[in-house]
């Protein structure tokens, strides 16, 4: 897989959190943590998006359907 290195800045406090979870197995690597992070927020951000658009067409969705849903999930 190809990369391209960049730079960030967090604030110090951040950074020694996000190193100790990487440290701990939260990743193999500091910039495989931060990847994956990256990863979450833009499918976070597709999935409000594609459930704005949807309630946008069909109407909000209601508390009622949000439990019939949660109910079938699997656990």
């Amino acid at each position: 897989m190809r990369v391209e290195k960049v730079a960030a800045s967090f604030d110090p406090e951040l950074l020694a959190e996000i190193r100790q979870d990487a440290a701990m197995g939260g990743a193999a690597s500091l910039s495989a943590w931060l990847a994956d992070a990256a990863r979450l927020k833009l499918r976070r951000h597709r999935a409000a998006t594609v459930l704005a658009e949807y309630e946008r067409r069909h109407g909000v969705i209601t508390d009622a359907e949000l439990a019939v849903v949660r109910a079938a999930w699997p656990a």
